[in-house]
């Protein structure tokens, strides 16, 4: 039976702190101590999901509700080209085929009855080719003490699996493709494996960072990132974020401005913009690939926070022991940062006008809203809808185009944030 959460929604217009990215801050989208979020992820067509301890929770309307519809300990999730999602934890790996609605199991859940609870039990990367792998881990508890490994698996169509032989990890909780047979994976420090999809795969150990490697992620300019923290059993601590621009074979700290050097999760939004999450010290960004780093907490009542995922619109999500909170603006550039937001709603004259047979008609917002802006006719008639969702602050336009309608007066309509304002138009022919 499906569970639904009862969620806690803020207002953005009602938090007094705006203190970065130009009235920015964050809401909470889901209030529960005992969710434990493992892992965040936005699949393309937007759905959001979230892996915790109390299960698989998913979204559909940018986090305002969630519900659970998936196995629990899920510390991994994925989307494989052809549109199916994969979750990864302690119950193996599942499949959805019908944006996460319902999930079948396609790989045993790992062997882990006598060492106790784990940071991550399975985790997933996906190569450039398309094919998506699974670590899951088992345990070897014959000489008495707990050696925890993890056994590599492969996969074209998430549904069917088979073991890649000759490689195991040690104590990791990471791994992330740089070519198709090129992996770089992270336990006590790095390795990387190389001709993955030939009979010999060969590894090279680099370097160890004297803490475990937490999470892996590569920015848009090539350059990877690997973040430090607990080991694999929640003990120890981090020495912050390593940056290597030569494919994984020499690294460089990179903790400039970190008040909190326990890395639990990166993000890296698509212009580059670098988020990290903290143990102790919340969230932190990087708009110069990494040379420094600036918190970004305002309105988050915990600093421990455990996981971050971004949507295509530039929100974020951050799970944290106190729930899940999303931003209430999209995580901009330092050039973003600079331009002054609009003073208040409102909704331009159309232009050109008149128009014949297409015009661009211009909105602001000074902070993320929902926005309905829609066409009518003289007779009040909906004629289309242009835009009808969140967005992010900041100025926005949308091209109406009027093939196929008769001459005349034409009205449009912007709704968001509780105000409306309504503007005439007239398509000439």
């Amino acid at each position: 039976m499906r569970r639904c959460i009862t969620l806690l929604i803020l207002l953005a217009g009602g938090l007094a702190e705006t203190s970065w990215a130009q009235g920015g801050t964050w809401e909470v989208t889901a209030i529960d101590t005992a969710l434990h979020v493992r892992t965040l992820f936005v699949a393309a067509d937007g759905i959001a999901l979230a892996g915790t301890d109390g299960g698989l929770l998913r979204s559909t309307d940018a986090g305002a509700s969630w519900a659970v519809v998936g196995p629990v300990g899920v510390n991994d999730l994925e989307e494989m080209p052809s549109g199916m999602l994969l979750a990864a934890g302690r119950e193996g790996v599942h499949h959805s085929e019908d944006g996460g609605l319902t999930w079948t199991q396609v790989l045993d859940k790992p062997d882990l009855d006598e060492c106790g609870d784990f940071m991550q039990y399975t985790y997933l990367a996906t190569a450039p080719d398309g094919r998506v792998y699974a670590a899951e881990l088992e345990e070897d508890v014959a000489s008495g003490q707990c050696k925890i490994e993890a056994h590599l698996y492969r996969s074209s169509n998430g549904t069917q699996w088979t073991s890649v032989s000759g490689i195991s990890f040690f104590d990791s909780q990471a791994a992330l493709f740089i070519s198709s047979d090129t992996l770089i994976y992270g336990g006590k420090g790095i390795t990387l494996y190389f001709n993955l999809n030939g009979p010999h795969p060969s590894k090279t150990f680099v370097v160890p960072f004297g803490a475990s490697v937490t999470a892996l992620a590569m920015d848009p300019h090539g350059h990877v990132y690997a973040a430090t923290g607990l080991d694999i059993q929640g003990a120890g601590a981090g020495t912050g974020i390593y940056r290597s621009t030569d494919n994984g074979e020499t690294w460089q700290p990179i903790n400039t401005g970190l008040t909190d050097t326990t890395i639990t999760d990166l993000a890296v939004y698509p212009n580059g913009t670098l988020l990290a999450a903290t143990r102790n010290g919340g969230v932190h960004r990087s708009t110069d690939g990494g040379d420094s780093w600036h918190p970004i907490n305002t309105g988050l009542p915990s600093l421990t926070v455990t996981a971050l995922a971004v949507t295509e619109e530039g929100f974020v999500f951050a799970g944290t022991d106190q729930g899940i909170y999303r931003s209430t603006r999209a995580i901009a550039t330092a050039a973003e940062d600079e331009t002054a937001l609009p003073d208040g709603f409102a909704l331009a004259q159309n232009y050109p006008n008149p128009f014949n047979p297409a015009t661009t008609i211009r909105y602001a917002l000074p902070e993320a809203a929902e926005v309905r802006l829609t066409v009518y006719d003289a007779l009040g008639r909906e004629v289309k809808r242009l835009v009808d969702g969140l967005r992010v602050a900041g100025e926005h336009e949308v091209v109406f185009e009027g093939q196929g309608l008769p001459s005349g007066v034409y009205v449009y309509r912007l709704t968001a944030g509780g105000v409306t304002q309504t503007r005439r138009m007239v398509l000439m022919k």
